[in-house]
């Protein structure tokens, strides 16, 4: 009895002494994730989304949190050890020794870390770009929704998540920096206009239609231009016209050249939609003198 007396005493003295400490870092550990969560909430708060600059600043804020939530990690894990009476002199060889294990086996994990730092220096991407990755794995392409020093989260067009480490990121296309341009490239039936010049016409209204509606005007930023003559094509099937390929190009506000080149497509189509059915279909059988 008097033993176990003595020994609940010095579990006593000892929580008394450094218990509440270690609960208090234990609770501290838990709680490190939500304040990272809830400083970067408040940092980003009159960030507006789209801007060039706010997107260099998100990156640049979740990677300061980020090295300050390792930073805090390391400082609680510490003052752990203190409390429970590890020596930090004696443990220092020891540290050494699996920190250079460590190094050695994480070599992928730091050139993650320094393509980070590079990528967030030179501004490559921000939040909200659409941009395409080639990797070793494969040609992946989607909007940013989040990058750290270690990895970059897309999410693509079907909506999933895929997360690519830094160091793979070697080669990226962004779709969203600065200015994006709308490339549409359309076959244009030949038996549609008496001349190139009139189905260059034709074409070039349809697509000032295009950018001039509501919706798709206010993203376009410069002058549609027409490359014209492209490519001769010759019919696909027996009962099809020869084609002659338009090339349109127009600058636009970053990642709307999608709804640009959709925009103009669908006039270009409404205005050639005859030639590209029955009229087309009729005209090669009336040159070969079938009624």
């Amino acid at each position: 009895m008097d033993f176990l007396l003595y020994l609940l005493q010095r579990m006593w003295a000892w929580l008394a002494s450094n218990g509440l400490t270690i609960i208090a870092l234990l609770i501290l550990i838990v709680l490190i994730p939500r304040i990272r969560r809830f400083i970067i909430a408040v940092a980003t708060a009159n960030l507006v989304d789209g801007e060039e600059e706010s997107k260099g600043r998100r990156a640049l804020i979740g990677a300061v949190v980020y090295i300050a939530e390792i930073i805090a990690y390391f400082v609680v894990i510490i003052a752990l050890l203190n409390s429970f009476g590890v020596s930090l002199t004696a443990a220092a060889i020891p540290a050494t020794v699996i920190s250079a294990a460590v190094g050695f086996g994480a070599q992928g994990l730091i050139g993650d870390f320094l393509g980070g730092v590079f990528i967030i220096a030179e501004k490559q991407y921000g939040i909200g770009d659409w941009v395409e990755f080639h990797t070793p794995s494969g040609t992946v392409q989607g909007d940013v929704v989040s990058v750290t020093l270690r990895a970059t989260t897309i999410r693509t067009l079907n909506g999933e998540e895929v997360v690519i480490p830094n160091s793979e990121a070697r080669m990226c296309v962004n779709y969203s920096s600065r200015w994006s341009r709308a490339v549409i490239e359309v076959p244009v039936p030949m038996t549609a206009g008496g001349s190139v010049r009139d189905l260059e016409e034709r074409t070039m209204a349809a697509a000032r239609r295009g950018v001039a509606a509501d919706g798709v005007r206010e993203h376009v930023l410069s002058d549609i231009r027409i490359q014209s003559s492209t490519k001769l094509n010759p019919p696909s099937a027996i009962g099809q016209p020869w084609t002659v390929s338009m090339r349109l190009l127009v600058d636009c506000e970053p990642g709307n050249q999608w709804l640009v080149e959709r925009a103009v497509r669908s006039e270009i189509i409404d205005t050639w939609w005859d030639d590209y059915g029955e009229r087309a279909s009729e005209a090669p059988l009336k040159a070969a003198g079938f009624p």
